[in-house]
């Protein structure tokens, strides 16, 4: 129970310094619960030197922990050891992604979301060999696919505005 807290408050430490804020302001120990102090106890000496958003993105990942069943914490686990696994490199990368990510309209991560839940439930099989074809391809035919990609869903979206204009000009006419 002490090595899973103990995971627990590193896990969330590291979360909280992903997020790190440039906030002065930090919320006092006193203004935890008493549950909160007890499960972030080996913080207690770090907190008032802590940045609020640290603070609020550890508090929210102890709220999201303790809401888990054993399955979502033993996934959390995994992950977390995988992130801490990464090259620096790696994971710089993967935060540049992450906020271009959320720069996206709604409908676009949406959409995102729906594509990596469609390929998650493909078999492994299917998944690697689709991984192996994109990876053989050069990378100019890459580049040339998600260009004509993009570029097809601009037509598309420029036929439906010039549809929707006709039909607007019909019916006042």
């Amino acid at each position: 129970m002490i090595n899973r807290l103990k995971y627990l408050l590193t896990f969330l430490y590291g979360i909280s310094i992903i997020t790190f804020s440039a906030s002065a302001w930090s919320a006092p120990w006193s203004a935890l619960n008493a549950e909160q102090q007890k499960s972030l106890i080996s913080l207690k000496e770090k907190w008032p030197s802590m940045e609020e958003k640290q603070q609020t993105t550890i508090i929210k990942g102890l709220t999201r922990w303790n809401n888990m069943n054993k399955e979502e914490r033993r996934n959390a686990r995994i992950r977390f050891k995988e992130w801490k696994d990464l090259p620096s490199t790696q994971k710089q990368t993967i935060r540049k992604r992450y906020h271009k990510f959320r720069q996206l309209a709604p409908k676009a991560q949406q959409n995102i979301i729906k594509k990596r839940n469609w390929f998650k439930g493909l078999p492994v099989k299917q998944q690697q060999v689709l991984k192996d074809q994109w990876k053989k391809l050069p990378e100019h035919k890459r580049r040339e696919f998600l260009q004509r990609r993009h570029t097809d869903k601009q037509t598309i979206r420029q036929k439906r505005i010039q549809q929707q204009r006709a039909q607007q000009h019909r019916i006042r006419h």
